[in-house]
């Protein structure tokens, strides 16, 4: 692992190498119920929500070898979800594909716990997409562990969906309570089953 690299705060002529990582973190996101473009401009909106925050309570790390830029991670103060407590975020963090195993992802969430500690927080977030297996592994080596685990279902492509594969008439009633569960009957008129 080379790290022949420095860490520094990001300046104003920083944004264009940020905003350019921006379809690199779309990629991995692994959504398939989403169309690429539109996880895409997800993806950039995140980026231009996030890069507005003009707080005090923020700061933003490039990495960089001679003059070229790395990569780059954004901290800022947030309410933590349970305790309420004050804490640190990392909502974006992004390696450039020729630097990644260099160790520069690593430096840079260093360089997140030393800002987040000199604000005086005990915990240090953040959120990685559910099918971003590679970034949980980073993460996880590192000392994250999951606290939460937000899930979506698809309603329009599922092959749970009764009423979008198979025209049903869904009866569903209660026939009391037997061992604890409730049992519901779903009638379609070639088929029957029971859940």
């Amino acid at each position: 692992m080379t790290n022949n690299f420095r860490i520094r705060t990001a300046k104003d002529t920083d944004r264009t190498f940020i905003f350019e990582l921006s379809p690199i973190l779309a990629e991995v996101a692994g959504m398939p119920w989403h169309s690429e473009a539109v996880v895409q401009k997800m993806q950039d909106d995140y980026f231009t929500e996030v890069f507005a925050n003009t707080s005090p309570q923020q700061a933003t790390f490039i990495a960089e070898q001679g003059n070229q830029a790395l990569g780059f991670i954004r901290s800022c103060s947030r309410k933590d979800e349970i305790s309420g407590e004050a804490c640190a975020t990392v909502p974006l963090l992004g390696v450039s594909p020729k630097a990644q195993g260099m160790g520069v992802g690593q430096a840079l969430i260093k360089a997140a716990e030393a800002w987040a500690k000199e604000q005086g927080y005990r915990l240090l977030h953040l959120e990685v997409f559910a099918h971003n297996h590679k970034a949980q592994g980073f993460y996880q080596n590192l000392g994250f562990e999951p606290e939460t685990l937000h899930m979506n279902r698809n309603l329009i492509h599922s092959s749970m969906n009764f009423v979008e594969q198979r025209p049903a008439l869904i009866l569903a009633f209660f026939s009391g309570i037997i061992s604890n569960h409730y049992r519901v009957i779903l009638l379609n008129p070639s088929l029957l089953v029971h859940r």
